[in-house]
């Protein structure tokens, strides 16, 4: 199931075959919180409308794709770690070289 907000590209959510949270199911949660995320990213001009893929799955964020820069790809990291319910992040994007 993917989940699309205005301005990004190529957000999705992964379903998890384990289910390791006993009070609810992770694949609800993981849906709304690609929308948190993506909303967060959004935020930032910095990100907004650059190819960046968000992965969810059990409230791990996984971001792929290319920024501006070091300094964007480390504020798109902290940008995601404050968005609450986010487990771990796993900061795969790569400044475009200039």
């Amino acid at each position: 199931m993917a989940s699309r907000v205005r301005g990004a590209t190529a957000f999705r959510y992964e379903e998890s075959l384990m289910n390791p949270c006993p009070s609810g199911p992770w694949d609800e949660y993981d849906q709304e919180l690609v929308e948190c995320v993506a909303d967060e990213l959004v935020a930032d001009t910095r990100i907004r409308g650059r190819h960046v893929q968000v992965t969810v799955q059990n409230g791990v964020v996984i971001l792929e794709g290319m920024v501006d820069s070091v300094d964007i790809r480390e504020a798109a990291g902290r940008r995601v770690w404050a968005v609450p319910g986010v487990q771990d992040v796993c900061n795969m994007l790569v400044p475009d070289a200039c």
